[in-house]
């Protein structure tokens, strides 16, 4: 179930995805710092170039996967990197968390996805991607149509509405 991307909005993602780029920091190879095996806790220098070989990794995973798919990072994550691709898929990169593979999200899965990347993108305009509320749906009583429940000190996306802010009619 592609989503459908409307031309001014593929425009607002290329032109973030651009300006990420060019923000990037990127090391020659012939400075790029080696990962350490081992790192005493003590050694800020040994961190840093630690912390600074991960972020390298991972920016070059992002654009390697953005261009392979022609794709914008929804979601870092705290596990796989989501992406949304111009043709409207839901991409999950495996490979970033688990070792392997890309998974297509769809359905509920590809709603939350969108309705997490519209906060962390700031682009407000992928919740028009999401379906409409229909005549006689009434709206989610867990996160009350805001798409976000609590969890702890913090919100996720509603599970019970996944994240579209509606659920069908009651049935009398």
């Amino acid at each position: 179930m592609p989503f459908t991307l409307p031309p001014p909005l593929l425009e607002k993602l290329r032109a973030r995805r651009d300006a990420q780029r060019a923000t990037k920091r990127t090391l020659g190879p012939d400075t790029q710092p080696a990962a350490p095996r081992t790192i005493d806790p003590r050694d800020l220098p040994a961190i840093k170039a630690l912390a600074l070989h991960m972020v390298e990794t991972r920016d070059a995973q992002q654009r390697a996967f953005e261009d392979a798919h022609d794709a914008f990072l929804l979601d870092p994550g705290m596990g796989p990197m989501t992406y949304l691709t111009s043709d409207g898929r839901i991409l999950s990169d495996e490979s970033t968390w688990f070792g392997e593979g890309v998974e297509e999200k769809t359905s509920t899965e590809a709603n939350m996805v969108i309705v997490v990347g519209a906060r962390k993108t700031g682009l407000e305009d992928l919740l028009e991607l999401l379906p409409k509320k229909p005549e006689g749906a009434r709206t989610c009583d867990r996160c009350e149509g805001t798409r976000w429940m609590p969890q702890g000190k913090g919100q996720v996306v509603c599970a019970v509405c996944g994240g579209k802010g509606f659920r069908a009619a009651l049935v009398p």
